[in-house]
């Protein structure tokens, strides 16, 4: 049975008419996304600080050496060498950006939204950049508003406007008042006139809407952020320090410069910025192979950290397949009569979502089509629904149709609790039906109040039927849940069913059954009883959206790092609330609008594989900011640590590009495109930077110490510099090594991960190779043997100490001390 759709007899524009408008523009072209615009990545990409004070660095490098014939070579070679190492990172970054961009785009729009359109005096489906103004827009429960425009059609009408308001309260809207896109349709339906479309619209100047309802940085975005804040600093001020040095020491001004390349060149994050970018669209890529689609770039890290897994019932543990499997009478009722008041329901209510659906289905054909006196609309805070009806030649009198939760409906003093929490136990969603004699009492009362109370407006109801409804568990559920338990995920169920069913289907799932919290109890709570509770209960029934919502930011206070899966309207606040909104395709528009991913299969059983790809690529990424920032600590310690000594700048900028290509471009690439694997880390912090950190000065001791020596016994500045090439190279290879979890003191590593070292020795033997093959283009001179013995022992030693350092318990709790 089809349920009722009211008959406006709109018509819309003609197809011509719609044509016309859009080639004049007047179409619904740019919709405010969540994922950054083609300008967004290139400057990101391009105009950096770090860029652009290379940049000029390298402009004043090259208009002080060009100046003179005997300096035009050598200038010329740095400012290729250490900007073309930088932007080539910088390029490749950027293509492949804007083809994950491109390749993720065309998988949005495979599943983007539409909306029903009337045109030719027909109902169509047409996509939202296709609206043009002066379209009729049907809207229903769960859509969202597409354009700015008046309602001129509308019953029992209610929208939520939170994304735009921050209130969470719907607002019943009448013909002639305004909607504006961003909100959703929560109850009733109705009929807008497209107005304002595309980038005239409320949510595009406001930039508010859908996917960038929330700015929730990551952890790794935090780290980033304020480690990039630091190196800015950093290098304004190393460099500050080395132009007054410079400037005492009386070098030139073409000197005072290549030493500045050298430090700016150290600290642009090229292959940082390389391994972040590429991992997270690669991965976006991978996962999208996995039938999930990314709508927020970062939500690829924040399935990494995910702690906690919230999840509605209905649709995400159930197939969301609904079926009445019986309707049971109530006060003698006749099963004709509960089959007639439940068609009634089920063809005049003006709300239809599965639920309805399934109501129709089973109940079959209205006998006739009455007039509608008034309606509430169900929703999922009062749990309830009701439609008024008028007299008909069938009826003669009006009845009021009631249909919701049974402890909501029936009244009171019904004995029939223990057959509901019967019935529900066994996995069964228990609705009640009843009926009233006369319309609803509303007497002004608001449909969209929450607090709407129907002992109130409907006092002499009487029950008729208990409803039993099926909803099986997904058959690979308990797969499913054991996956994320091995993932160290916990689940959380919140429900907004009996508690009896949440238990039944939870014990079908695989989890450990304990307590189960009704909704109700909950809202009486404190502030610090709630959060306790929280921590310890896992299952949640008869819980309304804003206690859903509350359960989300309790977890999060605690610490946690909160997912939400959700379909439904009634889910929105709480996929908002959490740190990763996961909504199933099949769900309302709206709650795959707020959401950072959309599950297109409507599969949880997807999530765990997508997560364990989350993991890895949040791996990959801290393993690329372990590398680079113990380089970065080693350069800028060395620099320090040779000044205090009263010796020469110990590299030139060549050198520096040699020494970062193959020690952190390389790594980084290498990484962000998966060819090799790091090690598990737990924490940002003392897992890549305190080992970051030590790596560094163990680094900086083990390259400037023999440079220290061979000057000191043979005060030749490019042996010097070659020596502390050599031993850089040697000592970088080892906290790659380290990065990546092998060292060459510990056999077991070097056969578990053989082709990681196999890796690394490539590179330090092209890096240490290029020193006698390239002379000239190193600035590179001949080294004596026991100068060569010294860039391998010192090194070697350092090595150990890196191993042992790290490891100790010493500097463990010193660590713990220091970043608590």
């Amino acid at each position: 049975m089809t349920a009722l759709q009211p008959d406006w007899g709109r018509r819309g524009l003609t197809e011509a008419e719609a044509q016309a408008r859009a080639r004049r523009g007047e179409h619904n072209g740019s919709i405010a996304g969540g994922g950054r615009s083609v300008w967004e990545i290139i400057r990101d990409n391009v105009f950096t600080v770090f860029n652009i004070v290379l940049f000029v660095t390298l402009v004043a490098l090259l208009a002080l050496g060009l100046a003179s014939p005997q300096t035009r070579h050598m200038v010329i070679a740095d400012a290729v060498t250490s900007g073309g190492t930088v932007w080539l990172n910088m390029l490749i970054g950027l293509i492949q950006e804007l083809y994950a961009k491109r390749k993720l785009d065309r998988l949005a729009v495979l599943h983007a939204g539409t909306a029903r359109v009337y045109r030719d005096g027909r109902l169509r489906a047409v996509p939202f950049d296709h609206i043009v103004v002066g379209d009729e827009i049907q809207l229903q429960a769960g859509d969202r508003v597409p354009v700015d425009g008046p309602l001129i059609e509308a019953r029992a009408l209610e929208v939520n406007e939170s994304l735009l308001t921050g209130e969470s309260e719907s607002v019943p809207r009448a013909p002639g008042e305004m909607l504006l896109s961003g909100s959703f349709c929560v109850a009733g339906c109705g009929v807008m006139r497209a107005e304002r479309v595309g980038a005239a619209s409320y949510a595009n100047r406001l930039a508010a809407t859908a996917r960038r309802h929330k700015d929730n940085l990551t952890p790794l975005q935090h780290a980033l952020k304020l480690i990039i804040e630091l190196l800015v600093a950093l290098m304004l001020l190393i460099t500050a320090l080395q132009l007054a040095a410079a400037s005492f020491g009386g070098l030139s001004a073409l000197q005072t410069m290549r030493q500045v390349t050298v430090i700016v060149t150290s600290f642009v994050p090229s292959g940082l910025i390389l391994a972040v970018s590429v991992s997270l669209s690669v991965g976006a890529l991978r996962i999208s192979r996995l039938n999930t689609l990314v709508q927020r770039i970062n939500a690829i890290e924040s399935m990494g950290h995910l702690t906690v897994l919230c999840v509605d019932k209905t649709g995400t543990l159930t197939e969301n397949r609904l079926a009445v499997r019986a309707a049971l009478p109530l006060n003698g009722a006749s099963a004709e009569r509960v089959r007639q008041c439940l068609a009634d329901y089920a063809f005049h209510a003006s709300s239809q979502n599965n639920t309805a659906a399934a109501l129709a289905q089973f109940a079959g054909p209205s006998s006739a089509l009455r007039a509608v006196l008034a309606e509430v609309p169900f929703n999922s805070t009062r749990k309830w629904g009701a439609v008024s009806l008028a007299s008909s030649a069938v009826h003669d009198a009006p009845t009021t149709v009631i249909v919701g939760a049974p402890e909501v409906v029936l009244p009171r003093d019904s004995a029939d609790r223990q057959r509901i929490a019967q019935l529900a136990g066994e996995g069964l969603r228990v609705m009640a039906l009843a009926v009233a004699p006369a319309p609803l009492q509303l007497n002004g009362t608001s449909t969209a109040d929450a607090s709407l109370v129907l002992d109130a407006v409907a006092p002499d109801r009487q029950g008729l039927a208990l409803l039993t409804i099926e909803d099986r568990p997904r058959p690979d559920i308990a797969d499913t849940i054991a996956a994320f338990q091995r993932l160290g995920v916990r689940i959380v169920i919140i429900s907004g069913d009996h508690e009896a069913t949440v238990r039944a289907v939870a014990a079908r799932a695989g989890l450990p059954v304990q307590a189960v919290v009704n909704g109700p109890a909950l809202a009486g709570m404190s502030q610090p009883e709630f959060d306790a509770l929280v921590r310890r209960v896992d299952l949640f029934a008869r819980v309304t959206p804003d206690i859903k919502r509350s359960i989300v930011a309790s977890l999060r206070r605690r610490g946690d790092y909160v997912g939400m899966v959700g379909d439904g309207v009634n889910d929105v606040p709480a996929l908002k609330e959490a740190r990763l909104g996961i909504a199933m395709n099949d769900g309302a528009q709206i709650a795959r609008d707020v959401s950072d991913l959309v599950l297109l299969d409507n599969a949880l059983s997807t999530l765990p594989r997508a997560l364990e790809e989350g993991q890895r690529i949040t791996q990959r990424v801290y393993a690329a900011c372990r590398i680079y920032m113990a380089k970065n600590a080693a350069t800028v310690l060395a620099i320090l640590f040779a000044a205090l000594a009263g010796l020469p700048f110990p590299i030139e900028p060549r050198q520096m590009s040699w020494l970062t290509t193959l020690i952190v471009g390389i790594p980084c690439t290498a990484l962000a495109f998966n060819f090799i694997r790091p090690m598990y880390t737990r924490s940002f912090v003392r897992g890549v930077l305190w080992r970051a950190l030590v790596g560094g000065l163990i680094a900086a001791l083990a390259a400037t110490l023999p440079y220290l020596l061979s000057y000191a016994v043979m005060p030749d500045v490019r042996a010097a510099r070659t020596v502390f090439i050599v031993s850089a190279m040697h000592i970088s290879a080892h906290l790659v090594w380290d990065a990546l979890g092998v060292s060459v003191f510990n056999p077991n590593s070097l056969r578990k991960r053989w082709r990681v070292f196999v890796f690394g020795l490539a590179l330090l033997g092209v890096g240490v190779a290029g020193v006698p093959l390239l002379p000239a283009f190193l600035d590179a001179a001949p080294l004596t043997a026991w100068q060569w013995v010294m860039a391998v022992v010192f090194p070697l030693a350092g090595a150990l100490a890196l191993r042992n350092w790290t490891r100790s318990l010493f500097v463990r709790r010193l660590a713990a001390l220091l970043l608590a």
